[in-house]
């Protein structure tokens, strides 16, 4: 009875759910670009592990041809998992790929377990990275204060801790992490990634003492991501 009860149950669900609308494919749609931008300059906004990365290296001189180099794979990689998704999923796609994979109706085997587990490998050595400098920070805040060697060594192990724990509780308990994750990029790394490298490139080396195209192109940097992270910060927070 209780079988027969709940297939009652679950055909009148089926009839009277409204039907799901195709997923359909569109050149643009301009209501998506600032927060995109956003997105896109997040993905670029690894700057405060710069430092780490020369200081580390075997040889520093290569530093330029290395930056080149990794900026140049990261942007085929955006694109092509950008491309792939949206041919995949379209209008549907969510915030991250590995998401839509899951709901999807395909029949991937173990790959997509494997992507996943790419995407989660590739997150922990992000976070590492990311949160080297600000542990770095804090450490040297509270050095002064502690004299001792050995509680020293555990006042870094707490601070690391905090940081995990402090961020596992912003991803878990946070909402909208797609529109966090633009505003941030938005905000902060539009300014640090765009608008203040090529202000200072301007500053340093002042106008008459370039070339017309860089200074056509510093000031290109300078007001359009000003415009961006303004027009997206709006975008962002009206959402």
């Amino acid at each position: 009875g209780d079988i027969a009860e709940e297939v009652v149950i679950q055909n009148e669900r089926l009839h009277s759910a409204e039907p799901i609308a195709p997923p359909y494919h569109a050149m643009l749609i301009a209501s998506g670009l600032p927060v995109s931008f956003g997105l896109v300059a997040y993905c670029f906004g690894g700057h405060s592990i710069v430092p780490t990365v020369y200081t580390s290296m075997a040889q520093p001189e290569r530093f330029d041809s290395m930056m080149l180099r990794s900026f140049l794979i990261v942007m085929v990689c955006n694109l092509m998992v950008g491309f792939g998704g949206y041919y995949m999923f379209g209008n549907t796609v969510l915030d991250q790929i590995t998401l839509s994979l899951e709901s999807a109706p395909i029949h991937a085997g173990g790959a997509t377990s494997v992507l996943s587990w790419f995407v989660i490998l590739t997150m922990f050595t992000k976070f590492c990275l990311y949160q080297f400098p600000l542990a770095l920070a804090i450490e040297e805040l509270v050095a002064p204060i502690v004299k001792k060697n050995d509680v020293m060594e555990y006042c870094y192990a707490a601070i690391k801790i905090f940081l995990i724990v402090s961020s596992l509780l912003v991803a878990l308990y946070a909402p909208g992490f797609g529109y966090i994750a633009a505003l941030v990029g938005l905000i902060c790394s539009m300014s640090v990634s765009v608008i203040f490298p090529s202000a200072a490139h301007l500053k340093l080396f002042g106008s008459k003492n370039l070339p017309v195209w860089e200074v056509a192109l510093d000031w290109l940097f300078v007001i359009g991501g000003t415009i961006f992270a303004i027009v997206g910060t709006i975008a962002t927070v009206k959402d």
